[in-house]
């Protein structure tokens, strides 16, 4: 590699335009591993699924893209949370079944 090459990629590389998109999407995975270690696994996988869908979308706007369909975006989104929505309450329900049965 010749000196401008070298140069080239130390500018790119040393810009904030490239690291924060890097960091937004790394600190999705930190989540993501935060979550499998402290949750139960039929929480976990739904609501990691539906970060990586955030962090995902965080990343690609940090980056400038543009959505082709907005409104078929909002619907996926709000399935999603709807979907997380109902795992989380239907563990909810499933501990409290477990707490009266305990008594």
């Amino acid at each position: 590699p010749d000196a401008s090459s070298l140069k080239v990629f130390l500018t790119t590389f040393l810009k904030l335009r490239v690291w924060l998109p890097y960091l937004l999407n790394q600190s999705g995975s930190i989540v993501f591993y935060i979550l499998l270690a402290n949750s139960d696994l039929t929480l976990a996988v739904p609501i990691c699924n539906a970060l990586a869908m955030l962090f995902s979308f965080m990343t690609s706007a940090c980056l400038g893209e543009k959505i082709d369909k907005p409104f078929r975006a909002f619907v996926g989104a709000t399935l999603v949370l709807v979907g997380v929505t109902i795992c989380v309450s239907a563990q909810d329900q499933e501990n409290a079944v477990r707490e009266q049965q305990e008594l």
